[in-house]
């Protein structure tokens, strides 16, 4: 069996995997930054890195070449990336960036900018005096309380959801009603979903912890979870502590819960329109975030 690897542990290898290519006033700042999370170091590093492909073609240089004084440049300069960014071909693929993409990438270019600042690097930061995009609010798409009931209710239902492996089929419907339960009783993000451990868990007081939040669990969506775990067996997995294992044995990764959430919404609701159900937003009906 694999040897047992954190989630934080493989996000820093993406990340120093990212910097390898990098000059060291770069990658430096991601490897060494201690005032935001490993996951959104990660962000700042794809947005970084892209800037950095960029400018080196503008400088007929490779990325690790680049020096302090290619990075001294004007706002216009930064504008121009933006410009880039909204649509490149890279590796033979097209790549596309809407409204949210290039405001994530000015707000790299801003900390990056910020950090080379503070070294007396660079004399100002250009990005800070661009102008974010304007992003235009869109009200999110939720299921009721009641569609979320139908949706369990038909999971519960299907008696050949796992006829491939019957011998655990009852631990992977319980898993599957427990997490349309916890998207829809907290409103937790996909990737705190994804990341829970077995001890972030406490049945007795009814709440679920992440990195960022304590849940609070109702009662109906507590139940579901407390089956689950009685059903989810111990064993040899490749994360042992991850508290959504896949038929794999292994943590359950976030395309394989977006990807269930949607068969069942499209399964128990029809009606239900495909652009709707294709995020697991759409389960959120509650936030129930004590601390």
């Amino acid at each position: 069996m694999a040897n047992l690897i954190t989630i934080k542990e493989n996000v820093r290898i993406k990340l120093e995997n990212l910097v390898s290519d990098m000059p060291s006033l770069a990658s430096e700042y991601l490897i060494q930054d201690s005032n935001h999370s490993l996951n959104t170091l990660l962000l700042y590093g794809y947005d970084l890195h892209l800037f950095l492909f960029w400018l080196a073609q503008k400088n007929n240089k490779k990325i690790i070449d680049l020096s302090i004084n290619d990075f001294k440049v004007q706002p216009k300069l930064i504008e121009e990336f933006l410009q880039f960014a909204s649509m490149y071909e890279r590796n033979g693929t097209l790549y596309k960036n809407q409204i949210h993409g290039l405001k994530q990438k000015l707000t790299s270019l801003r900390n990056f900018y910020r950090h080379l600042y503070r070294k007396g690097l660079v004399e100002y930061n250009p990005a800070a005096t661009v102008e974010l995009p304007v992003i235009e609010y869109v009200p999110h798409f939720t299921l009721t309380l009641d569609q979320v009931k139908v949706i369990i209710q038909y999971i519960a239902g299907q008696s050949d959801l796992y006829a491939s492996d019957p011998k655990n089929a009852m631990e992977y419907v319980s898993r599957d009603i427990a997490i349309i339960s916890l998207f829809a009783d907290t409103g937790m993000r996909l990737s705190e979903l994804y990341s829970l451990d077995v001890h972030n868990y406490d049945a007795f007081s009814h709440t679920i912890k992440t990195d960022a939040y304590t849940y609070e669990l109702s009662d109906w969506a507590n139940k579901n979870l407390v089956k689950y775990t009685m059903c989810r067996r111990d064993g040899n997995y490749d994360d042992q502590h991850a508290l959504f294992i896949s038929c794999r044995h292994n943590r359950m990764s976030m395309s394989a819960i977006e990807r269930m959430t949607s068969k069942y919404i499209s399964k128990a609701l029809p009606v239900i329109t495909n652009e709707k159900r294709l995020s697991t937003s759409c389960l959120r009906t509650n936030k129930n975030k004590i601390c």
